[in-house]
């Protein structure tokens, strides 16, 4: 695997601020100079549906997304039993760390687990569970961030921002 070439996934329930943790990721990364596609899946209107949030990087410049996942963060069990047949060999998942995961079978397949308290920064940044994207989002402070400008920024080549 080429370094800054890559695809992340955020997958969860609909109501766990899959959407915003991707656009906060997503304009991170093209703040810190990588080309990004985004794709995210259709979001389910209904609460507790599963969705997810892709973002490919690279050095250049792209135009789609891959059906390759280097990484996964897996937000709830439904996503990450859902998605982790999709991780390249050589691939992580990120989980919250009270999450029973049997990392034998995940060593077996290459895929490197990182248990990571996701709910406990949750509640200790944002005061519940629900908000397990606070964990996620690298600008957390910066969540009400217009959703124009996070789009334009993620998709606009590097050097037009």
């Amino acid at each position: 695997m080429t370094v800054n070439n890559m695809s992340f996934r955020i997958a969860g329930r609909a109501d766990q601020g899959v959407e915003s943790t991707g656009a906060g990721f997503s304009m991170a990364l093209a703040r810190g100079g990588l080309n990004l596609f985004a794709m995210q899946d259709y979001m389910s209107r209904i609460r507790g549906a599963l969705n997810f949030f892709q973002i490919r990087i690279a050095p250049y410049e792209i135009y789609t997304h891959t059906n390759e996942v280097h990484l996964l963060m897996a937000m709830n069990r439904e996503a990450f039993d859902t998605y982790r047949r999709e991780i390249n060999p050589g691939g992580g998942i990120i989980y919250d760390q009270d999450m029973k995961v049997d990392d034998v079978e995940l060593q077996d397949q290459d895929i490197k687990a990182f248990a990571s308290p996701i709910y406990e920064i949750a509640e200790e940044v944002g005061g519940h569970r629900l908000m397990g994207n606070t964990a996620a989002n690298p600008r957390p402070s910066r969540a009400g961030t217009r959703r124009d400008r996070t789009a334009r920024y993620a998709v606009c080549p590097r050097g037009q921002r």
